[in-house]
């Protein structure tokens, strides 16, 4: 397990220019289809949002290029802000604390090859950096002066 931590909701910026309300109740939002309910996001979202989505998907790519193209709001961890371009995180909408977890996995014999460990580190590395920007985004700034 290399991942747990905060997911907040992002639009893209053509969304939030686009649309005047942004309260969770106003927005399109994308997520998962039923097939997926069982997932921690899937949960998240029906918690959240308690309605069905205007997209759903099983598929995560196609709910990050939906999101990016302005079909609406996406659950993402708290980071993913932080590394892609144009993502506006939802005003109003504190990052919400969510177990979720990334496995690296392949098999035993395979794990001590040289090209198979090279991409485990830089995946290790990747999904690691990500997950100080989800914790770096729970932590609050310091005291505004006065």
């Amino acid at each position: 397990v290399i991942g747990a931590g905060l997911y907040a909701a992002f639009c893209s910026q053509q969304y939030a220019d686009t649309h005047d309300d942004l309260s969770i109740d106003a927005v399109d939002w994308i997520s998962w289809s039923e097939s997926r309910a069982h997932l921690p996001e899937a949960r998240l979202y029906r918690q959240l949002v308690g309605r069905e989505p205007a997209l759903a998907s099983d598929n995560l790519v196609v709910q990050i290029e939906a999101c990016r193209n302005g079909a609406g709001v996406l659950l993402m961890p708290a980071g993913w802000g932080e590394v892609t371009a144009d993502a506006v995180q939802l005003p109003g909408l504190a990052p919400i604390a969510l177990d979720f977890n990334t496995y690296l996995v392949t098999h035993r014999a395979l794990r001590r090859v040289p090209r198979i460990d090279a991409v485990w580190r830089w995946l290790e590395g990747l999904l690691m950096a990500l997950r100080a920007l989800t914790v770096n985004a729970a932590r609050p700034g310091p005291p505004a002066p006065g």
